[in-house]
């Protein structure tokens, strides 16, 4: 995600705005992404997927 940002800012500077531009969407687009696993992991874990437990294993969850 950052590195799309990056290199959107880069290719701009450079007067490339149609790389720009993609290069951005593509960061939002991984950005949107994360935030949903994010919300998916929270949801997940403040259910109680581990009620039987107190413990809840950090290793099952995927952090982008």
């Amino acid at each position: 995600m950052a590195k799309c940002f990056q290199e959107s800012h880069e290719a701009y500077n450079h007067g490339n705005r149609a790389l720009a531009k993609d290069l951005s969407n593509e960061g939002k687009q991984h950005q949107r992404k994360m935030e949903e696993y994010n919300r998916q992991a929270s949801d997940w874990i403040f259910r109680g997927s581990y009620s039987s437990s107190n413990v809840v294993q950090l290793a099952d969850i995927i952090f982008f």
